[in-house]
């Protein structure tokens, strides 16, 4: 393997030049490491190259390949290089546009729609409560009618000698009412899911204000994509991604998070994303790729949850099936305040009637005696301290000014060096696949027709990264 070889070549030549050697009749190519003249001879001591001795069977073996030059796979993560201490930033909106909080959410009450929850016995009725969407016009006829008069619950009738005003004070107009939800957004109604009435069942009555009411299977909705809203961001990948690898696509390389109120901030799996259907788009002397996330709102109007979400087209099925992403779940609609004027003491009133009915006992006029007593009992009531009687609160609406927003961090590594280090391969391999280039594996094991010290160093130098002819 270090043969020292005797060469006569005279005084007038100096062979100091000649570094490499191959013997013929050994088989062997050899490196020439010294030469020294001595007893008229030139003496070359030499130690065999056994990359270049054994190349065919190198070759042709078979081993596991941890890094190449070529042949890598992009998907792998490389940790070879250290990423410089800034990162690169950028944010996108959906389909390009920064006007969807103008375009979808509504920022004026008259806008969007009302959601109000109804006893009565209406068909498709959730327990004993119906939904019904109104325009902002139809809730001001609605509260104008349980509001104006007290004509409609048929008191002038039924009770003659209770005053509007003292009727008032003691009956809530809004106690069939349990829910008023108000939608920031606009909708299309089908026909088939929502059915116009001209006229609400309230508690027992009736009244002449026209909505449309909720069917068994009109209670959730799909907001985005059946209402012609924009649904999908469209963002390029890493900016080292098209050259280096798509691993650059996930987490710790990018970073993708997603602003959408009311859902909050949310935090995207890279993995996934950069595991997903990348669309090829720039030209060949700048190529790129871009991903399409598309979103979707599914609504349920009887509470006002919305769910946000989020998915991905998978690279498997080309971009033709997309898988989820992420869910999230929030409150989209804002809950409107209910009220009412009542008195503070409604048990005075019982126990004015108590003592109204005593006395009552002890009047030679019947007759009169009833009525000076309800007029006693009204005077009474009209005395007492008037209360605000609310249920729920109104809820927020600022952050729906804020744009649906998908903001992204990049982490740019530092230059590579493919001829000294390569990139991940992490699979069993033909080695002759890889000529020309770096190539390293990992627990090598070439069988040649040599010594074992040459088998050895073969498989060591393989371990530790060689240039492969």
């Amino acid at each position: 393997m270090s043969p020292v070889i005797g060469l006569d070549l005279g005084l007038t030549t100096n062979p100091q030049a000649y570094n490499y050697a191959y013997i013929a009749a050994f088989g062997r190519y050899y490196y020439v490491s010294n030469w020294e003249y001595s007893g008229r001879l030139w003496w070359a001591s030499l130690a065999v190259d056994v990359l270049a001795t054994y190349n065919t069977q190198i070759i042709n073996s078979t081993d596991y390949i941890t890094r190449a030059g070529t042949g890598y796979d992009g998907d792998i993560i490389d940790t070879m290089y250290p990423a410089i201490g800034r990162k690169q930033y950028d944010r996108f909106y959906l389909d390009g546009s920064s006007t969807l909080a103008k375009q979808m959410w509504k920022h004026d009450i008259d806008d969007g729609f009302y959601v109000v929850g109804i006893i009565n016995n209406d068909e498709d009725s959730v327990g004993a409560v119906s939904y019904y969407i109104m325009q902002a016009g139809q809730f001001m006829d609605l509260k104008a009618a349980l509001l104006t008069d007290t004509g409609w619950t048929d008191i002038s009738t039924t009770n003659p000698d209770l005053g509007d005003t003292l009727y008032r004070s003691i009956f809530n107009p809004y106690q069939y009412i349990t829910t008023i939800n108000w939608f920031p957004f606009s909708i299309t109604l089908p026909s088939n899911k929502f059915t116009f009435v001209t006229t609400l069942n309230v508690g027992w009555w009736t009244l002449n204000v026209s909505a449309y009411r909720m069917e068994s299977d009109g209670y959730c909705i799909t907001l985005l994509t059946n209402n012609g809203y924009n649904h999908q961001f469209t963002i390029p990948n890493h900016p080292q991604a098209f050259d280096r690898g798509d691993f650059l696509n996930t987490s710790p390389y990018s970073n993708y998070k997603i602003l959408f109120p009311p859902f909050g901030e949310i935090e995207l799996d890279g993995s996934l994303i950069a595991g997903a259907h990348w669309i090829p788009t720039g030209s060949d002397s700048w190529p790129q790729y871009k991903l399409d996330l598309l979103l979707d709102i599914f609504v349920d109007l009887i509470s006002g949850v919305g769910t946000l979400g989020i998915y991905v087209p998978t690279r498997e099925s080309g971009g033709n099936i997309s898988v989820n992403l992420s869910y999230h779940t929030a409150q989209v609609a804002i809950p409107i305040q209910m009220a009412q004027i009542s008195v503070g003491d409604i048990g005075g009133y019982m126990a004015k009637s108590a003592i109204g009915k005593f006395v009552d006992q002890f009047s030679w006029n019947l007759n009169e005696a009833r009525v000076n007593t309800a007029s006693a009992i009204g005077d009474g009531l009209l005395g007492s301290t008037p209360q605000l009687s609310t249920i729920g609160q109104n809820g927020n609406m600022s952050v729906y000014n804020i744009e649906p927003t998908l903001m992204i961090s990049w982490a740019i590594l530092v230059n590579d060096a493919m001829q000294d280090k390569g990139r991940p391969v992490c699979k069993y391999d033909r080695l002759g696949n890889y000529t020309g280039a770096y190539v390293q594996t990992s627990g090598a094991h070439v069988e040649i027709a040599g010594y074992d010290a040459e088998i050895s160093m073969i498989n060591s130098l393989l371990d530790g990264g060689i240039y492969l002819e």
